[in-house]
Formats: C-alpha cells, sequence, structure tokens
C-alpha cells in the first residue's frame, strides 16, 4: 500500500501543482493544495483497494494512522523546505535576476517591494524606460540603463531570468 501511494503521489501531485514553484506564494495556498492532493492519493488507495476487494487486507485504524502521519510528515517537509530556501535567498543564492522595463511610479514600486523582500530572491539588474532624462540615473538603487530599444544587447551579454513590464 505505501508503494502504490508513492507511486500515486508521483502521479497525482504534479496534477495538483506541488512541484510548481512557490517563491513568493503563500503557506496556506501552498499546504491547501498539498492536502487535496494528498486526499486524491488516499481516496484513489481506497478506491483501488474496494475495486480489488483487498481493503479487508487493511486495518481502517491503520490507514488513519499512516495518512494523518504522512501528512504531518508532507506539512513538516514543505515547511522545513521553505525556511531554508527563504535562508538561502536571504544569503545570495537561488537568486532570480530581473529586468524591470519602465522606470516610473509603478516601476519604482515594484522595485521598492522586491527589495524589501530579500526572501523571495528576486534581484533587479536594471531598469530600461524611454525617458531620456531618467538615462544614467539611479531609481531605487538600480541604475536607468538606457531606453527599453537597448534592452536586446543587454539580455545577450547578461544572465537574466525574467524581463517584467512595469509600465502604465
Amino acid at each position: 500500500a505505501i508503494y502504490l501511494a508513492a507511486i500515486l503521489a508521483l502521479l497525482i501531485f504534479p496534477a495538483f501543482g506541488i512541484y510548481q514553484s512557490w517563491r513568493g506564494g503563500g503557506l496556506t495556498v501552498e499546504l491547501r493544495r498539498l492536502a487535496l492532493a494528498w486526499g486524491a492519493v488516499i481516496l484513489a488507495l481506497i478506491v483501488m483497494s474496494s475495486l480489488t476487494k483487498t481493503s479487508v487486507t487493511f486495518s481502517r485504524m491503520w490507514l488513519g494512522v499512516w495518512f494523518l502521519s504522512a501528512w504531518i510528515f508532507l506539512v513538516s517537509f514543505h515547511a522545513l523546505l521553505r525556511i531554508f530556501l527563504r535562508w538561502i535567498r536571504e544569503q545570495g543564492f537561488n537568486v532570480r535576476r530581473i529586468v524591470v522595463v519602465g522606470a516610473g511610479d509603478l516601476g519604482r514600486k515594484v522595485a521598492y517591494q522586491v527589495q524589501n523582500a530579500p526572501w523571495t530572491g528576486i534581484k533587479i539588474m536594471a531598469f530600461y524606460d524611454d525617458n531620456p532624462d531618467l538615462h544614467g540615473k539611479r531609481v531605487e538603487g538600480v541604475k536607468v540603463r538606457g531606453c527599453s530599444a537597448r534592452l536586446a544587447k543587454f539580455l545577450r551579454r547578461y544572465t537574466i531570468d525574467e524581463v517584467w513590464l512595469a509600465m502604465p
């Protein structure tokens, strides 16, 4: 039953988005999805044991204790993993490097929020804006490197994970 549950978890958990990136996402949403996915695994086990007439082989008490202890393990593992990843990101590892296009009010707000949440592991490498008055200046401590037409050259030169558009 435990081996079958492991196989079912490998098949069912991706369908619930358990293995997606939760960077910046809420713990409650992640735990709710984890509960639904684990419930689906248990439900599939119960249905399979009923269809194969092997349900009498397993004690309901054992199944309940196993279900609950495995759930506690999963929650504990996810919480500890989040704490560890947060710590790693605060140390400067596992960082996503981004460029923000638009250094106006919205771009400033984005930069302020990103810089005040180091646990997300997001680092703004540069701003690009078509306003020539901003070129060469710093917005929230990040240099405005020029107009958006120069962005492609920057992307070829540096390793950037994402480009965020912060334009009204």
